[in-house]
């Protein structure tokens, strides 16, 4: 199991992956979202750059 300092560093992790050389499309499911984004967690904006970028 991995663990990353902030979601963000999770997220960067996650481009990464999905950035490789195959060109297949790829299907990211983020299970527990309510769970993920407790008050103060910074879950949801962290997602948010995540896409945009």
């Amino acid at each position: 199991m991995c663990r990353y300092d902030t979601r963000r560093d999770a997220f960067k992790r996650l481009s990464g992956l999905l950035d490789g050389s195959n060109r297949k499309k790829k299907v990211v499911f983020i299970d527990e979202m309510p769970w993920l984004d407790t008050k103060g967690a910074g879950f949801v904006s962290a997602l948010e750059h995540f896409w945009n970028d």
